[in-house]
């Protein structure tokens, strides 16, 4: 009988585990569609929701030990969002994943 709960625990806690990894991913995603590239922007280089900012600019400044508040603040029209969708697309190019930012002409 005991063997039978720990079994359920277990496919339960994998479950779960398993339903946070999706929502995550859809999270992630929704994101990561912040991300876009436009040739006529700096050369297609990934940028933020079609402005002039550089995905490698945000994570440049956030190296240099900018704070998500300084960076909002000195570039208003970002949202915490779009630093958090930089650093996204950035683990997953780290990771080797495919990223595939959204084409904007």
């Amino acid at each position: 009988m005991r063997c039978i709960g720990v079994r359920y625990a277990v496919s339960f806690r994998t479950w779960k585990v398993a339903q946070f990894a999706r929502s995550r991913s859809m999270d992630e995603q929704k994101l990561l569609d912040r991300i876009t590239v436009n040739p006529a922007i700096f050369g297609g280089t990934p940028i933020v929701r079609g402005r002039r900012i550089a995905v490698e600019h945000i994570l440049g400044m956030l190296a240099a030990g900018d704070t998500l508040e300084e960076i909002v603040e000195f570039y208003p029209f970002l949202e915490k969002e779009d630093i958090q969708a930089c650093l996204i697309y950035a683990r997953r190019i780290v990771g080797r994943e495919r990223v595939e930012p959204a084409l904007v002409d």
